[in-house]
C-alpha cells in the first residue's frame, strides 16, 4: 500500500516531468540567440550591411555589394554610387550611426560638392574624423570630374 505522502510525491514528479508546450532546450535557447546577433562585420547602418574590401590608386570603384576602404587612408571608404550602397548611403546625415568592422561611430559632418580635386584630401583631412567616407554625384566640377558628398564621423 501507497502512503499519501509517497502517492503525493509521485504525482509532483509526473507534473515537474511533463514538459510545458513551446518550452525550449537549453541548445534551442542558444541557437535563438545566436540567430538575433546582428553582423557588425563590414560597414553597417540602419539595418543595411556592405562587406567591406580594399582600394588602392584613384579612379573608380567598382559598382558592386561592397563599400571600399581606401589603402591610402585607410579609415577612408569609397562607395560607387551605382553600386548597392550608393543607393542608400545618403540615408546618412548628422547624427546617423554607423558600425564599422563592430566600432560605432556618429556622423558630425556631411560636405556635398566638393570639387573631387587635391582639395578634397586637405578637407578630408582637416576635420578630425576618426572615419571618412565618399560617394560621387551626378554633378560635374569645373574639372569635368563628378563632386563628392564627404560624410565625416567620429
Amino acid at each position: 500500500m501507497i502512503s499519501s505522502t509517497t502517492a503525493q510525491d509521485v504525482d509532483i514528479q509526473k507534473v515537474v516531468a511533463t514538459p510545458v508546450a513551446n518550452q525550449q532546450t537549453p541548445a534551442q535557447q542558444v541557437a535563438a540567440k545566436q540567430e538575433t546577433q546582428t553582423d557588425t562585420s563590414g560597414f553597417n547602418f540602419n539595418g543595411h550591411h556592405y562587406p567591406l574590401a580594399w582600394f588602392s590608386g584613384s579612379g573608380y570603384v567598382p559598382a558592386d555589394d561592397n563599400i571600399y576602404r581606401w589603402q591610402e587612408l585607410p579609415n577612408h571608404f569609397l562607395i560607387e554610387r551605382a553600386g548597392s550602397a550608393g543607393a542608400t548611403i545618403r540615408e546618412l546625415g548628422v547624427g546617423s550611426k554607423v558600425v564599422i568592422d563592430g566600432q560605432t561611430y556618429t556622423v558630425f559632418k556631411v560636405l556635398s560638392h566638393v570639387q573631387n580635386d587635391e582639395n578634397a584630401w586637405n578637407i578630408l583631412t582637416s576635420q578630425g574624423a576618426t572615419v571618412t567616407w565618399q560617394i560621387c554625384n551626378a554633378t560635374y566640377g569645373s574639372n569635368g570630374l563628378a563632386t563628392l558628398t564627404l560624410w565625416f564621423a567620429a
